[in-house]
């Protein structure tokens, strides 16, 4: 395999990331060739070296979701990331995967809460019509207060999710760390 087919290798496997970015990637690569070429090393050396496209591939795919995900932040590219790194192995898939799926089950569950209270002004109406205007200020103050309560768990849930973004992230950051990769 010579340089061409290396770096075509390369540009293909990175087709998902969008083309300006992908052509400062392979730019570096080009760099990397020719400083390797003037120290006077031989392609076959230098592709040795860098190991194969398809793996280079997965590395620097990693590192553009985790890019994203801090960038742009939105669960979509949390969620890229995060497959990302619990596909590099079982290990990670453990350790990365298993607790962002419980933190996410955790959240799920205290925004079907939050909902819940948030709609319980709907139980004064289910009441009025069920029983008339009898314990309509049991039932008011009572709605009152779920949704009050709802509001505030509203207001905490957006600080928590901001919060386990962050974790989430960190977590996805340390374990694409560990996975022994070639840095140009």
């Amino acid at each position: 395999m010579g340089r061409t087919e290396f770096l075509l290798d390369l540009d293909n496997l990175l087709a998902t990331i969008p083309y300006e970015e992908r052509k400062e990637i392979l730019y570096d690569f080009e760099e990397h060739f020719e400083a390797g070429q003037s120290a006077g090393k031989m392609e076959e050396e230098i592709i040795e070296k860098l190991g194969s496209p398809a793996l280079l591939a997965k590395d620097l795919l990693l590192d553009y979701s985790i890019t994203e995900a801090e960038n742009k932040k939105s669960f979509s590219n949390m969620m890229r990331a995060v497959l990302k790194v619990a596909g590099m192995n079982f290990l990670n898939m453990v350790l990365v995967a298993l607790p962002v799926l419980l933190l996410l089950l955790l959240l799920a569950s205290l925004c079907v809460i939050c909902v819940a209270l948030l709609l319980s002004p709907l139980l004064i109406i289910v009441g009025l019509v069920q029983q008339g205007f009898e314990l309509f200020f049991f039932h008011l103050f009572a709605t009152m207060t779920l949704f009050s309560l709802g509001l505030l768990l509203g207001i905490g849930l957006k600080r928590l999710v901001e919060r386990f973004y962050g974790v989430i992230l960190q977590l996805v950051k340390n374990k694409a760390g560990f996975q022994g990769r070639v840095l140009l």
